[in-house]
């Protein structure tokens, strides 16, 4: 696991939340330890210039062992753009372990109506 903090200094109150919001997010949803690499890369999209507030990027990467997953979110406040990025990549995770149940479940459905018809085919 990487966090990687672009400009501006990452202290370790910063890393302890952003470690603590991955562990409660993805940690459990990835209970077969599929995940092979996660980073997390947070930044700002400006420096502070007078009258603007600075925007936090979060950047999530996470590798599992078939995929690759990828979030952004961007916000004013630095712990709500890693909460929000959070979430979007343990929704991302959930519905990819969504669609791949549903795939196979039609898969097997299609199989036992070609068995019964093949079934059915040779009875005649």
């Amino acid at each position: 696991m990487q966090i990687i903090f672009r400009g501006f200094e990452g202290l370790d109150h910063l890393k302890v939340f952003v470690m603590d919001c991955l562990e409660s997010t993805v940690g459990k949803i990835d209970t077969n330890n599929q995940t092979t690499e996660v980073k997390v890369i947070l930044g700002t999209t400006h420096h502070r210039h007078l009258g603007q507030p600075p925007e936090f990027l979060c950047e999530t990467l996470l590798k599992t062992k078939r995929r690759t997953f990828f979030t952004k979110k961007i916000d004013q406040d630095f712990y709500a753009s890693v909460k929000k990025c959070m979430k979007a990549l343990s929704k991302n995770l959930i519905n990819s372990n969504r669609s791949k149940r549903e795939k196979h479940r039609s898969m097997d459905r299609h199989q036992s109506i070609y068995d019964f018809n093949m079934n059915s085919a040779e009875a005649s």
